[in-house]
């Protein structure tokens, strides 16, 4: 009579078809929040956070994480120069309201606010941080790059998604928030040998905040460049972000970060069709 035993054991077979977990470790509980950046030259930004927007419903994500756009403010004085025309600001005026309708939180934030921060913690001049900053950066590369450092300070978050505005999410990536340490980035397929920071898995922090600012603003700086760049200026935040981090960043499947143009052969001839 042992055959009434059966049934306490029947599903310990039926969990072999689920989908592994990412990683075997305890759930990251805090409070999380998928953040983008909106610049005010490239209205087409809004497309991929809209489209990530509708992902988030349509995925189910957990309603606790938040939907947050950090917007790069025009400055104050307006003029040609800045490419700025009234056209553009109408338009960006237009992409606000979208933001707003669609409930996602922005946080305003410029490059003026930048300088004065930084200053502020390396004890230099607003015109003093500009000036260097500039001096080690390519011309258009600044601005993004502040946006991006800019994140690690939100730390009315314990835990951020960042997305870059070519990314388009397809399956639920709620995993993301767990992985066992941070920052978290995929192997950039086109480089090889640094981490992707279009999908970045980050814990906002005041003191690492500060230490990205102190590196940046030393008087010899750091050759942060890819080994395929040579002795150019710093190309992007994806440069600076493996230099300073190295070692200590957790490395993602390449499964969350694909490059279309790379990882498929459209045509089916062999080579990666440029999409």
């Amino acid at each position: 009579h042992h055959h009434h035993h059966h049934h306490h054991d029947n599903h310990s077979q039926s969990s072999a078809d689920a989908r592994p977990a990412m990683v075997a470790h305890s759930p990251f509980n805090g409070s999380k929040a998928i953040v983008q950046i909106f610049d005010r030259h490239m209205e087409d930004y809004i497309y991929s956070i809209v489209s990530t927007h509708r992902a988030i419903k349509d995925l189910k994500l957990d309603h606790s994480i938040q939907h947050v756009v950090v917007y790069k403010e025009a400055p104050s004085n307006f003029d040609i120069k800045d490419r700025t025309t009234y056209g553009e600001m109408l338009e960006i005026r237009d992409c606000l309201t979208i933001l707003n309708l669609l409930n996602i939180t922005v946080l305003t934030y410029s490059d003026n606010k930048a300088f004065t921060e930084i200053g502020k913690i390396s004890s230099k001049k607003p015109s003093d941080v500009k000036t260097h900053l500039e001096s080690i950066f390519k011309d258009n590369h600044l601005e993004r790059f502040l946006a991006k450092i800019y994140v690690f300070n939100l730390t009315m978050f314990d835990r951020i998604l960042f997305l870059d505005n070519d990314i388009i999410p397809l399956l639920n990536f709620e995993d993301l928030f767990h992985v066992p340490m941070t920052p978290a980035c995929a192997a950039d397929v086109a480089s090889g040998m640094v981490l992707n920071t279009g999908v970045m898995v980050i814990d906002p922090s005041r003191e690492i905040f500060e230490a990205i600012v102190h590196d940046l603003m030393r008087d010899d700086p750091n050759p942060w460049r890819s080994a395929n760049k040579g002795d150019e200026l710093i190309d992007n935040d994806q440069d600076f972000i493996n230099y300073f981090f190295g070692d200590r960043m957790y490395v993602l499947s390449p499964y969350w970060n694909i490059l279309i143009s790379i990882h498929h052969d459209i045509a089916g001839d062999g080579v990666a069709s440029p999409v």
